[in-house]
């Protein structure tokens, strides 16, 4: 598993960090237009949403912990370099990217349906292995109350093995 981290800020503790996915969107329109790799996702746009709010210096104080499989495009992950956030990369060379397909039933964008076109790799707090994003503020999640539980149980955890506590 590669992984990669973004520079950071020396003694900045980050404000957020998302446990999101990163999903290569398949649009399709009913005109029969259809547009690939879209980047989407909670973790996307969780991630993009606190980036807004955190401009100059102050973005690497957003993390965001991205599954690559062996198909993630590299200029998605060179666009999210450039917006200046702390990357925690995990290349998983055997698996595909989450992909999704989001269909449109009409011009209004507004009846839709999903569907997962992968299996989702889903980051975790296991991924985040280093002590710096584990002292963010705060975590994004988008889980089912049962797992939410069990991840944010994980990464408690996994910060009080770092000395953690606050």
């Amino acid at each position: 598993m590669g992984q990669y981290l973004a520079k950071a800020i020396q003694g900045s503790d980050p404000a957020f960090v998302s446990f999101g996915m990163i999903v290569l969107d398949e649009l399709r329109f009913p005109s029969n237009y259809t547009l690939y790799d879209v980047p989407g996702g909670s973790g996307m746009y969780a991630t993009l949403g606190s980036r807004l709010f955190k401009p100059g210096w102050r973005s690497a104080k957003v993390g965001c912990v991205v599954l690559a499989g062996y198909d993630f495009p590299a200029e998605l992950l060179r666009q999210l370099q450039r917006w200046r956030v702390t990357l925690v990369v995990h290349k998983i060379p055997g698996k595909p990217s989450t992909r999704g397909l989001l269909k449109y039933e009409d011009d209004a964008f507004g009846r839709k349906s999903f569907a997962y076109m992968t299996l989702p790799l889903q980051p975790l707090p296991a991924h985040l292995k280093h002590r710096r994003l584990l002292r963010s503020k705060s975590f994004h999640f988008l889980e089912p109350p049962e797992n939410l539980k069990i991840q944010l149980t994980t990464l408690l955890r996994l910060r009080a093995q770092h000395g953690i506590t606050k």
